[in-house]
């Protein structure tokens, strides 16, 4: 968590950056009051630690919050919050200083009160350690090959509550605020057989269900649910929808989910199911081989040699041709083409990779052109 989510705070919406304003990407990792009368051996918690003062115990010697600060900085501390009534013991030394190396220094109302504070930090830093662990237990899961009985340990700890059948869905977007990411865990952890997981910079949410009645319609209905109630809270959310599997094949689930969420980004799509009989899938774990990028490159160069207007209009009249289903009416409108325009290009591709009595092949292989496409093109 860092100074600028934590000014997201609805308790902190009066408070005002005093000093420090660039360093409002700093971290925190822990938040302690300091108040009592300085020690010579005082040394700070942790790095990363937050500390909430009045500055009264400088009030006889002001003149040492200068040399206060510089150690707590020197030390890596996170920075301060205070109230308005402790800035009068800040000169413009101690202020210029937090300026020219980003120490913040937060004023906030006098009503505010510590333990308000100290408690919505603490429950966060209790997800980012717990995400974490849930991180390097899933790096193990997926990447480490254990043994059946230690890959179901490894899921339990994860949650023990896990139902048999698992679907995972996977978010990427920014947070708007570590208030949306606390409502997040709030939404979805109301299940206790659900859990979720923010992996690197990825969000995923793990659905379990058992085996009886419908799961497959129960996991589409709630995956649904869910992501309409936390997409407020991302910006620019893309969503990858994996595939139902046992739990046995938990990384699996995992696994589909990634895929289908880095074709949903690939391909433009807010949302990507994942289908182990579509194209796209198939193709995205080869997409960077040698193999496919001499296809696609030699299919552009066939092309281009016949496209003298360098406008790359045959390429754009194939992709359209395959997104529109063959619909030359269609093509013509989205491209501001006549029909005719449309039937004559068509033709003169099939023309230029030799397949004019060859519908099927054509068909499969500009198919298989633009799926490439929409892979290895941003």
């Amino acid at each position: 968590m860092k100074w600028i989510d934590l000014l997201t705070f609805s308790i902190l919406k009066d408070a005002k950056i005093i000093a420090g304003v660039n360093g409002i990407n700093r971290e925190i990792k822990a938040i302690s009051v300091y108040d009592c009368v300085p020690q010579d051996d005082f040394f700070p918690d942790e790095e990363g630690t937050l500390y909430i003062t009045l500055f009264e115990q400088y009030r006889d010697s002001p003149q040492d919050i200068y040399q206060w600060i510089q150690y707590l900085h020197n030390n890596k501390v996170s920075g301060i919050c205070t109230i308005d009534d402790g800035l009068k013991y800040l000169d413009q030394q101690v202020l210029e200083f937090c300026n020219e190396v980003g120490f913040p220094i937060v004023s906030l109302d006098r009503d505010v009160a510590y333990a308000d504070i100290i408690e919505n930090i603490s429950v966060l830093l209790y997800f980012d350690d717990l995400h974490l662990l849930n991180e390097q237990r899933l790096t193990r899961i997926l990447y480490d090959k254990l043994p059946a009985q230690e890959f179901l340990r490894e899921i339990g700890k994860i949650n023990q509550s896990f139902k048999n059948l698992v679907r995972v869905l996977a978010v990427s977007g920014e947070v708007e605020s570590e208030i949306d990411r606390k409502s997040m865990s709030h939404i979805f952890d109301q299940a206790k057989q659900n859990t979720y997981i923010r992996y690197h910079d990825i969000h995923l949410f793990i659905f379990t269900e058992g085996e009886e009645g419908s799961p497959q319609k129960r996991l589409d209905e709630r995956m649904a649910a869910v992501g309409d109630k936390l997409a407020p809270a991302f910006d620019h959310p893309v969503f990858g929808k994996g595939e139902l599997c046992e739990k046995i094949h938990f990384d699996r689930a995992v696994e589909s989910a990634l895929t289908a969420l880095e074709l949903a980004a690939h391909t433009g799509r807010q949302s990507f199911t994942y289908n182990r009989m579509e194209e796209l899938t198939i193709l995205a774990p080869i997409k960077d081989s040698k193999e496919v990028r001499e296809f696609y490159d030699a299919f552009l160069e066939r092309i281009s040699e016949y496209d003298k207007s360098g406008k790359k209009e045959f390429i754009k009249c194939i992709r359209e041709y395959v997104r529109s289903r063959g619909e030359y009416q269609i093509v013509a409108e989205k491209l501001f083409q006549h029909e005719n325009t449309i039937r004559y290009r068509i033709n003169k591709i099939k023309s230029i990779l030799g397949l004019e009595d060859d519908t099927i092949k054509f068909n499969e292989l500009i198919a298989l052109f633009v799926a490439i496409d929409s892979l290895l093109e941003p």
